[in-house]
């Protein structure tokens, strides 16, 4: 773990806000790459911006194991451990009883921590401050509930999806160094994937990944919209921490693919491959490796601020599945696949 807060001197405690960007379902570039998909021109901005790029591992192939992970600042689940629903996982554990980890750690450092959300997630917890909070907001459960039925249509028109752009209308100005950990849960380019316009849905279901080309599509609203994010920070919070990830990718099918290639290996590869880049002040350089999942570099953030050399774990991918399979419960370990 980290330094106890009593061997830290805090004079060394940085300010600096972190902007948290969480893109669901983000392809990496290996997978864009298979795709025969050019994201060369968003790559180019983030270097461009002096991003690093870290690991493209996720930890886990689904979002509820996912984003735990990084809120436990560990692996909340391994291969042998059996649990029997998703309460201990995200985004329960952000109204559970016990304060999660990274939260605990940040209100050590007197860090303000406000979450944005989507419909899946959700928003109003008890461990921390809601950026966006919306009364038209419908939680991942009532969408299983009702998607079957013709209350869906309502679900389609008023599913939230943009956990960025509230933030961005904000008249205040963002203070720099304010002690602000900003998380976006920003649910695009994960279905249900978006119109032209980058506004609105398109009138599918809200499940399935298909057709690939709307989820380019949505990608490219993604980039505009991340862009926009980072242009305000840059103006407003130029020391701030950015660090940008996806919980995992896409579900690939084999038409997706240049490649004739339809192992299923592959398309788990794509499940588990990330975009993972971040951008950090130069005192934290040393502590910054090439390597670094999606646990790891959130421990890096920690450790940046804290001014302490944070202990990291081994990198590890588990695959999970949901409530539907016979496999509900448990996690088995993914070995590297050949590429």
């Amino acid at each position: 773990m980290f330094e106890t807060k009593n061997s830290i001197n805090e004079k060394s405690i940085l300010k600096e806000n972190v902007y948290f960007i969480l893109l669901d379902g983000y392809a990496s570039k290996k997978t864009f790459s298979r795709m025969s998909f050019n994201n060369d021109n968003f790559y180019k901005y983030l270097k461009n911006s002096n991003f690093k790029d870290l690991g493209d591992r996720a930890p886990y192939n689904m979002t509820y194991l996912s984003l735990a992970s990084i809120f436990n600042l560990s692996y909340p689940v391994i291969e042998g451990d059996v649990y029997k629903n998703r309460m201990s996982f995200f985004p329960f554990l952000l109204n559970n009883n016990e304060t999660p980890k990274l939260i605990e750690e940040l209100e050590d450092l007197q860090y303000e921590f406000i979450f944005y959300g989507n419909s899946w997630s959700g928003c109003i917890f008890r461990h921390s401050k809601c950026g966006n909070p919306s009364n038209d907001f419908i939680t991942y459960e009532s969408t299983v509930f009702f998607k079957k039925t013709a209350i869906q249509f309502v679900l389609n028109k008023n599913y939230e999806f943009d956990a960025i752009t509230g933030f961005l209308k904000k008249d205040s100005k963002i203070k720099a160094q304010d002690s602000k950990f900003h998380f976006f849960h920003h649910l695009s380019p994960h279905p249900p994937y978006l119109e032209n316009d980058c506004k609105t849905l398109k009138s599918r279901s809200l499940s399935g990944w298909e057709p690939y080309e709307d989820y380019l599509l949505t990608v490219g609203c993604v980039n505009s919209l991340v862009i926009e994010l980072i242009t305000k920070i840059d103006k407003n919070d130029p020391s701030a921490i950015v660090i940008i990830q996806s919980d995992h990718g896409p579900e690939t099918k084999s038409h997706w693919l240049k490649s004739n290639d339809s192992s299923e290996d592959i398309h788990l590869d794509n499940r588990v491959s990330i975009i993972n880049t971040i951008r950090s002040p130069k005192k934290c350089d040393k502590w910054l490796k090439n390597n670094l999942g999606t646990i790891n570099a959130t421990k890096f953030i920690v450790g940046c601020l804290k001014q302490v050399k944070p202990i990291y774990l081994e990198e590890k991918t588990y695959v999970g599945f949901y409530e539907e399979h016979r496999d509900f419960g448990t996690v088995k370990e993914l070995a590297t696949i050949s590429k």
